[in-house]
């Protein structure tokens, strides 16, 4: 529920200042930052930034929180895959929950959709939330 909240938030944001808003998939980011950069940089309008020099700084490759810890694309992925593992039983439920509210409410569902629209064919890579609920 927190999560769907949050969500409405961004995308309402998203959608009243669509021309100062960049959606950024953080793994997508992590796994290809250079182009990423580009693409903030270029939103932002600047066209100055020496991606490539960048990501060659030791900040790119360290966890914001703790700099001496490493932190990539790697990293993540096995942290996530760990945390999907350690919490299948939760997620399932969440996601479940996050189903029957698509297929009950027309807000959900436009919320959703639109989401799906910005991020590709769905905005996460294991589930997709509007299977099994019409518009």
């Amino acid at each position: 529920m927190r999560w769907l909240c949050e969500i409405q938030s961004l995308v309402e944001i998203a959608k009243l200042y669509s021309a100062r808003t960049l959606w950024l998939d953080f793994d997508l980011f992590l796994n290809e930052p250079e182009p990423w950069l580009d693409r903030v940089c270029k939103h932002f309008g600047s066209t100055e930034l020496d991606s490539a020099g960048v990501l060659k700084e030791n900040i790119m490759q360290r966890y914001a929180k703790r700099p001496e810890a490493r932190y990539d694309y790697q990293l993540r992925a096995g942290l996530l895959a760990q945390a999907e593992r350690k919490f299948a039983g939760e997620i399932a439920s969440g996601l479940s929950w996050l189903s029957r509210c698509a297929t009950q409410s027309a807000e959900t569902r436009a919320l959703l959709s639109y989401l799906t629209s910005v991020r590709g064919a769905t905005f996460d890579r294991f589930w997709d939330p509007l299977a099994g609920a019409s518009s």
